[in-house]
């Protein structure tokens, strides 16, 4: 936040946890932690899950410039609800029950997660959610070198998002995390006439009004429903894993368009210790998910109050490649990844969607680059100065919508600073300071674009992780 003494707040943060040997940290393979055990490891029914209440708060800076100039600032504002700039929620609370079918069939696992927090899984409007099934598949282990996992489940892609979320070091993913990979299902491409009589404030509104309920739906959350074919080999002191998944293209959702996603992954790892889960090693790791997305170009609300829709396809493909080291007390990650077809391209002039413009003529709305590229990439490093404290800082890039017109294109920079506080292996401490900048290089200092790009908040973030 630009008001707030940068080198105070950095100096108390430091000297709080500075003088409090090494924490083990952890490698994990991901496609080995979920529905692999073994039937003489696992129960008939484990009970599991954790909680993360979380506060956030920026200076809550309002738009300077365009037709909402005075209204709230998008990004300085909290999701799911986009209604305060500081706020206390309970950002993830999952329950889930995972087993084995010993003794019918030791080789046959199961795994269901339910989320009940608020988030925009549960509550992509804001003003109230729901209970989701976040994950729920079974894995067939009966064919040596081919696992095969059949339902909900998480997609294998960036290390950053594929993690377990109990293993992620910071509060808020990075900027093209949280745009481009954590994917926002749209049914219209943001600018589609909605000849619709009402509207509200909503968050992934796409026609607002009465259309709320036929035109909106949860995050995807880096799920789909299909099937992943997986396993690991070693060589050595290697460990080689591969997955191949092919699915509907979203979390929750039958396929209507009848196009299909498949998601190729690869990850290579020289492992320091033994054990599959909190081990330290160095991995490398690729990956390529690519489908189709069908999406409304326009959307009329009839006089007889049925909806009219016209209808395209648009491709969606995503590619990565990456490394984490963990040895010791030190950790270092380096991700890059780039998206073509569907980039969401942020909110008509900066304003929450569903806010009416000054002149009261038109509505904010989330829009999509149907046809653009972006890119982005972060570092990040770890260091655990004693057994049960982290201090972290991450730098991340994110150029969205490169391809089009230079005035289209917007370049997202965030540094994090934090520290983790372990007060055992299952409940943490997190916080986060998020210096965050925003600018249109297309366009020039004085445009419009620019100056809500220099209002962009930093932001800070504190969180406890229970783990159970």
């Amino acid at each position: 936040m630009k008001s707030v003494n940068r080198k105070i707040i950095l100096s108390v943060v430091y000297a709080a946890v500075a003088g409090i040997v090494s924490l083990p940290v952890n490698a994990d393979n991901w496609l080995m932690l979920q529905g692999t055990e073994s039937g003489a490891a696992a129960p008939r029914a484990k009970v599991w899950g954790f909680l993360q209440p979380t506060y956030m708060s920026t200076d809550g800076t309002k738009l300077p410039a365009g037709g909402w100039s005075g209204q709230d600032t998008q990004f300085n504002v909290h999701q799911p609800d986009l209604s305060s700039s500081s706020t206390f929620q309970l950002q993830r609370a999952r329950v889930g029950i995972r087993g084995v079918g010993f003794p019918l069939d030791p080789k046959i696992n199961y795994f269901l997660l339910a989320e009940y927090g608020n988030n925009g899984i549960t509550n992509p409007g804001g003003g109230g959610g729901s209970v989701r099934i976040t994950d729920a598949s079974v894995t067939l282990n009966h064919i040596k070198g081919m696992r095969v996992r059949v339902g909900q489940m998480k997609i294998p892609m960036s290390e950053e998002v594929y993690q377990g979320i109990f293993a992620f070091n910071y509060i808020n993913f990075t900027n093209i995390a949280n745009q481009q990979l954590i994917e926002r299902p749209f049914q219209t491409d943001g600018i589609a006439s909605c000849n619709l009589s009402t509207s509200s404030s909503q968050y992934l509104r796409y026609c607002n009004g009465d259309a709320d309920t036929q035109f909106r739906t949860g995050a995807v959350a880096v799920r789909d429903i299909g099937v992943m074919l997986f396993d690991t080999f070693y060589v050595k002191d290697w460990e080689h894993s591969y997955a191949l998944m092919y699915g509907n293209g979203g979390i929750s959702k039958h396929d209507r368009d009848d196009n299909k996603d498949t998601t190729i992954y690869w990850a290579s790892e020289k492992v320091y210790g033994a054990g599959r889960a909190r081990r330290q090693g160095w991995k490398m790791f690729a990956w390529n998910t690519s489908g189709k997305r069908t999406v409304y170009d326009s959307v009329v609300l009839n006089a007889g109050g049925s909806y009219e829709a016209s209808e395209r396809v648009y491709d969606r493909r995503l590619t990565g490649l990456g490394t984490t080291f963990r040895k010791g007390p030190y950790r270092f990650w380096a991700e890059y990844t780039q998206a073509k077809g569907m980039i969401f391209n942020g909110s008509t002039g900066g304003a929450v969607p569903g806010a009416v413009n000054n002149a009261g003529t038109a509505v904010s709305q989330f829009q999509l680059s149907t046809k653009g590229e972006s890119d982005g990439w972060y570092l990040d490093f770890g260091y655990n100065i004693t057994p049960k404290l982290e201090l972290d800082i991450r730098y991340d890039v994110y150029n969205r919508v490169t391809n089009l017109t230079a005035a289209a294109e917007r370049k997202y920079e965030t540094t994090t600073l934090g520290f983790q506080y372990f007060f055992n292996k299952k409940t943490r401490f997190t916080f986060n300071y998020e210096f965050r900048t925003l600018e249109a290089p297309g366009q020039s200092a004085s445009s419009t674009a620019n100056q809500i790009g220099e209002v962009m908040d930093d932001r800070i973030s504190a969180q406890i992780f229970a783990g159970f």
